[in-house]
């Protein structure tokens, strides 16, 4: 397993306003969301994960999971099959 994200240094630090402007822009952007339940089951299975780093990153493909779980097109990119 690697030490950092894909996309990432280690120097580089994701704020709450970071994260939240980036679920922001997922909403804007009019892709199908989650509802309540699947949403939080899909941060729940994030949470659980060894490839979170941070709390906030996969260091899979290198997202912020919170604005990955947010659109409902979108799937886990755990390298053994999806997670949610």
């Amino acid at each position: 397993m690697k030490d950092n994200c894909i996309k990432c240094h280690r120097n580089i630090h994701i704020t709450d306003n970071d994260i939240e402007m980036e679920v922001k822009r997922v909403i804007q952007s009019g892709v199908p969301l989650p509802g309540n339940e699947q949403y939080e089951k899909r941060l729940e299975a994030c949470n659980n994960c060894k490839h979170l780093t941070d709390g906030i990153t996969c260091m899979i493909c290198g997202c912020m999971v919170k604005a990955r779980a947010m659109n409902a097109l979108r799937i886990c990119p755990h390298p053994s099959g999806s997670k949610w």
